[in-house]
């Protein structure tokens, strides 16, 4: 797909994008192939009941979101390929494939009491990046890698074309979402010192060196601090470390 014809080797795809997310899936995919089916080489030897049998083993491991997704993917995958003509199917033999029904859990929208509860708890950095989150609707990472030359202070206003339209759209001029600072952000963005190229020049380099862990750790530290619950019991990985190394245990969605 569109997503990702522009990169022009594996080696091109950043982390933590819909590209990288789609190599990872077939990876998965390739390495089960290789271990369950060693006879099947081409992926136009791919059989339905290939096709079942590999997501039966996803369901197993996962939630019913991830079955979904690998779904939706390899249905794609298959299609794409098959429409550009680069393998010869007969059908998709992941057309009929449907995840399993099962709960979902869906994000709860904090209070007003929470969101300053969490404002009042950080300082720096953290502290801007919550305001940011908050009083602009940016994405994570369009807030952690805001520059200063899409914040104008005078005027009241960051301009910036968001990271997820920002390599697909033809014009970007258009593409530019405009969005007002209430002086509560204004005051804090204007208290950070101007060192270098972005507004939270930690923050960014944590992502762009490809450390989301770290970053996203820094955010859920502040929860917890603040004694706000960042998944549903019974959700989220289980695992545990042997040495200094964490091993996900199986049978819990990550």
């Amino acid at each position: 797909p569109a997503s990702c014809r522009r990169y022009k080797t594996a080696a091109d795809i950043p982390t933590n994008t819909t590209a990288a997310c789609y190599r990872a899936y077939y990876g998965r995919f390739a390495a089960w192939l290789k271990k369950r089916h060693p006879k099947t080489r081409l992926l136009s030897e791919v059989t339905d009941d290939i096709a079942a049998a590999f997501m039966d083993d996803v369901a197993d491991a996962g939630a019913s979101g991830t079955t979904h997704k690998y779904a939706t993917f390899f249905r794609c995958f298959f299609a794409t390929l098959v429409g550009a003509g680069k393998i010869a199917l007969a059908q998709n033999p992941f057309r009929d494939i449907e995840p399993p029904a099962g709960e979902s859990h869906s994000k709860r929208p904090l209070s007003r009491q929470q969101i300053a509860a969490l404002l009042d708890t950080s300082t720096g950095e953290l502290q801007a990046l919550v305001a940011l989150g908050y009083f602009t609707g940016l994405r994570f990472g369009d807030c952690c890698t805001l520059r200063w030359d899409e914040v104008d202070l005078g005027r009241g206003i960051i301009e910036r074309v968001p990271s997820k339209t920002a390599h697909t759209v033809k014009d970007k001029a258009k593409a530019i979402v405009k969005i007002g600072i209430p002086p509560y952000l204004a005051d804090l963005l204007a208290a950070l010192p101007r060192a270098g190229e972005y507004v939270l020049p930690g923050m960014a380099a944590k992502l762009l060196e490809g450390r989301h862990s770290s970053a996203h750790r820094a955010v859920t530290s502040l929860f917890e601090r603040c004694g706000i619950a960042t998944r549903a019991e019974g959700t989220g990985a289980a695992y545990h470390y042997e040495g200094k190394r964490k091993v996900y245990e199986t049978g819990r969605p990550r």
